[in-house]
């Protein structure tokens, strides 16, 4: 059996590090955050955290027009409050 680590622990550990198995970015709401990495890496293609994960009603508008609904509905059903539009956050590289 191994140790049972808590967070920074993980994050400290030399195996965990040399397999890059956690990335560290800029969230544009959450200030720098590191979270788990890639599960798998395909071949030489890097792998990079271009986007966070969205966040609440981000893709609501662009969800519901792939549905059919129509600019006028969504308005509506944003207005009457039975969905949530966030705005997507700004990003830096």
């Amino acid at each position: 059996m191994g140790p049972v680590y808590d967070y920074q622990q993980l994050l400290d550990d030399p195996q965990v590090q040399h397999n890059g198995s956690f990335v560290t970015y800029d969230h544009p709401t959450e200030g720098t955050v590191t979270t788990p990495g890639f599960a798998f890496r395909l071949g030489a293609q890097p792998q990079e955290v271009y986007r966070p994960a969205p966040l609440n009603g981000e893709h609501t508008h662009e969800i519901l027009a792939e549905l059919g609904l129509s600019a006028e509905q969504i308005s509506e059903l944003e207005t009457g409050d039975a969905v949530y539009r966030g705005e997507a956050p700004v990003m830096t590289r």
